[in-house]
């Protein structure tokens, strides 16, 4: 017997059944989820409907982290304005199906990149192209020289570093202000959390949506939290481990 979407919601996520019954389902939906990486509320799902979860066969995942008040780099002081070094950094994870294409994951993957270095913004785009020999030996140059005379003079380093490059003047900076720029791009760069399309909602987080409103409204209706605990049946189960 299979139930429909609003049975099968009474049972996840309001009080029906007896607690052997809902018992063995948790125990069924655990393993159903541990076999084929389903989420355990969309195992019991299956259990209690015959729909069949859906599985994202690529995600990706991305974490920032911002750190405030360390070592700056070679601790030198590199900013003279701002004497508190800030430093992100960002992590991607990507977990896909062994079946999803190569090109597919490589494409999810530039598409979280540009949008990190664009700040988040899925409309602009990121420079995230491979550093040149040119840039990392320039700030490689301006970071020793920062070091030793433990002065920042950007008019002077960019004239120090044009001076070695007689022999390729394609490697001069123009202008006083590129160095620097260069410099402060690879030491600080900022990222923006990507945005991804959501997908489409499956029955059962509908229901446990739907079962987490109503609760709301009725703790709502008796004032506070505290009195309702008292007055009214326990909301949506939480399934997920």
């Amino acid at each position: 017997m299979r139930l429909g979407e609003e049975e099968a919601g009474a049972w996840l996520y309001g009080n029906h059944g007896s607690a052997d019954v809902r018992e063995r389902l948790h125990v069924l939906a655990g393993q159903l989820s541990r076999a084929y990486r389903w989420r355990k509320d969309a195992a019991a799902w299956f259990v209690l409907t015959g729909d069949v979860p859906f599985v994202k066969p690529l995600n990706v995942r991305v974490r920032l982290n911002s750190s405030a008040n360390v070592c700056s780099y070679l601790d030198a002081p590199y900013d003279l304005e701002d004497p508190h070094t800030i430093v992100e950094t960002a992590e991607i994870t990507i977990v896909a199906e062994p079946w999803v294409d190569a090109e597919a994951v490589a494409k999810a993957y530039r598409d979280a990149t540009r949008q990190l270095r664009a700040g988040g913004s899925a409309a602009k785009s990121g420079d995230n192209r491979k550093k040149n020999h040119r840039t990392l030996d320039a700030i490689r140059f301006a970071a020793r020289h920062i070091r030793e005379s433990g002065r920042i003079e950007w008019p002077e380093i960019t004239a120090r570093w044009n001076a070695e490059q007689n022999n390729n003047p394609e490697r001069r900076y123009k202008s006083r202000n590129t160095l620097r720029q260069a410099l402060a791009r690879f030491l600080q760069p900022r990222y923006g959390s990507p945005t991804f399309m959501p997908y489409e909602s499956e029955p059962w987080q509908r229901q446990r949506e739907a079962a987490t409103a109503r609760k709301d409204m009725r703790i709502r209706s008796y004032g506070s939290p505290e009195t309702s605990d008292s007055v009214i049946s326990e909301g949506p189960r939480d399934w997920l481990e």
